[in-house]
């Protein structure tokens, strides 16, 4: 005897069986095609929902002519949550409030948004409940301060948004480090670096290159201030010592040291040098109770070195050519006339006896013979 087999329309069901049926859906297409089959069942399971590996991994519903949208972890935990509005041309916008969690649960951001941009207050969160950043947008662009903290919740950075500029902020244990300004995201403007809360360096930039005064700074005061152009060392530089004087002080070209280069203490001048290109070009002279004069070329001493009594007279010259003596060495009297000139000759010399700039007499050895010259008569020594 056959049993007949009785035929329920599933829409006659209780709807709290028919939602105890939707339970058990665990595929995608399963579950939005059974909701789909009518207009009861369409209203009834009001839910759209994603599933992957038969669990729910999102859903979306209606509620109050929003748009709710949920995201979850694999252990159901909520993962991301926001609201949005559809309008006529089916454009979907964010509006109010999106939160982000951790797998744990715990809030990892929340975000305001209008029209589709996020406006107002947004924090970020450490897992720890640690506020890691919170922001401020108008338009679904950040504007006034941004605070950036570290996990224990110190303070790390201070951003101020201009919408031109960028001004950022960085601490380490509190202290600040760098005051900087971004604009294009280069920097622009006057950037300052601190160390242990001293500042280090205030250096100006226009997009990206260093343009204008570079100051750097040490533990008593400013140490050294180097202008810039297009990237490069052009102009004046200024070096000073612990009491806040001029240590010394010249010019760039190109980021090469040109021209003259003066040394100071106590006021006043001990050494000068002239540069070219970044050589030894010209004059060298240090003061001190023995004035010093060099010659270079090139890097290379050349010409003579003369050394001055403390009363700035002429002492004596020695002869360099390209960092090497050449052969000729004069001495001078106490009122600064020659008194004596030797030439090096080889293995043999020239020497000479000056009296008021007048030659007396010379002295010569010449293949081992020597020879004087006096009054204009050469005569050979035994």
């Amino acid at each position: 005897m056959n049993k007949k087999t009785k035929i329920i329309n599933i829409c006659n069901l209780y709807d709290s069986i028919i939602i105890n049926i939707v339970k058990y859906l665990t595929n995608s297409d399963d579950y939005n095609n059974f909701r789909m089959t009518n207009k009861k069942l369409y209203k009834l399971i009001n839910i759209i929902r994603k599933y992957e590996n038969n669990r729910c991994i999102q859903e979306t519903y209606i509620e109050n002519q929003y748009y709710i949208n949920k995201h979850y972890f694999y252990n159901n935990n909520l993962k991301l949550q926001n609201t949005y509005v559809i309008n006529d041309k089916f454009e979907k916008f964010k509006t109010s409030t999106e939160k982000e969690y951790f797998l744990t649960g715990a809030l990892k951001r929340i975000s305001n948004y209008k029209n589709g941009e996020k406006e107002g207050i947004e924090k970020i969160y450490f897992e720890n409940k640690i506020i890691r950043r919170q922001s401020f947008y108008k338009d679904g662009i950040k504007y006034r301060n941004e605070f950036i903290n570290d996990f224990d919740g110190r303070l790390k950075y201070i951003l101020d948004y201009n919408f031109l500029y960028i001004y950022v902020k960085k601490f380490i244990r509190k202290m600040l480090c760098y005051d900087i300004s971004i604009k294009n995201n280069n920097l622009h403007g006057e950037c300052k670096y601190y160390n242990n809360g001293l500042m280090q360096k205030s250096i100006n930039f226009y997009n990206g290159l260093i343009q204008g005064i570079c100051k750097t700074y040490k533990l008593f005061g400013l140490d050294e201030i180097i202008t810039y152009d297009n990237n490069k060392k052009n102009g004046v530089f200024l070096c000073y010592n612990y009491i806040k004087k001029i240590k010394y002080c010249g010019k760039y070209k190109d980021d090469r040291l040109e021209g003259t280069i003066n040394f100071f203490f106590a006021n006043r001048i001990i050494k000068s040098i002239e540069m070219k290109s970044g050589l030894l070009h010209g004059k060298y002279i240090e003061y001190s109770d023995f004035k010093k004069h060099f010659d270079f070329k090139d890097n290379l001493l050349t010409g003579y070195y003369k050394e001055y009594r403390y009363t700035n007279i002429l002492r004596f010259k020695i002869k360099f050519n390209e960092d090497r003596f050449d052969n000729i060495f004069k001495i001078y009297d106490i009122q600064g006339n020659l008194d004596k000139e030797y030439i090096f000759l080889d293995k043999d010399y020239i020497v000479k006896k000056y009296i008021r700039d007048r030659m007396i007499y010379s002295l010569y050895k010449i293949n081992s013979e020597y020879y004087l010259l006096f009054n204009n008569k050469k005569i050979k020594l035994i």
